[in-house]
């Protein structure tokens, strides 16, 4: 599995490489992709950050799974308000298809705002509220990755 992780390394099985934005340019984040496929590893998970999203780095990218968890109020100086930060962050869901998966929390109250307008199947996940997919879910050796994956697997 490769992963993408927001600290500003990204980790390949077991190698670390150093990285500048939590999301890459769209040239390196090829590259990293290409050495996943290349060491044939199945899935990749990476936060998207709004300024990606904003800046069009991921617009080459098709994603299998989006995941929605929460929102914050932390990038407003680079937004303005909330509500450009939300938007900004509802465009990732907004361009999925109807053979891509989106899973999104129900417990933040911006949740279900999040795939409003998304063709993708949406899968709602809580550790509060009925939902398809409940915390309670996680055996007690998965971790929310392992989670994902057997979404990703589902028919």
């Amino acid at each position: 599995m490769g992963l993408k992780i927001t600290i500003n390394t990204i980790k390949i099985n077991n190698e670390e490489y150093e990285a500048s934005l939590t999301t890459p340019d769209s040239y390196d984040t090829n590259l990293y992709l290409r050495k996943m496929v290349d060491l044939e590893i199945d899935f990749c998970f990476m936060e998207v950050s709004s300024h990606s999203i904003d800046q069009e780095r991921i617009n080459s990218l098709e994603f299998f799974l989006c995941v929605f968890t929460n929102i914050t109020h932390d990038h407003l100086i680079y937004h303005g308000d909330f509500r450009s930060y939300l938007n900004t962050k509802k465009r990732l869901f907004d361009r999925l298809k109807k053979n891509q998966k989106s899973l999104v929390n129900i417990d933040d109250k911006n949740g279900i705002y999040m795939t409003q307008n998304t063709a993708s199947k949406t899968y709602t996940m809580s550790m509060k509220k009925p939902a398809a997919v409940s915390y309670t879910h996680l055996r007690a050796h998965e971790t929310k990755a392992n989670l994902v994956c057997r979404l990703l697997r589902e028919k």
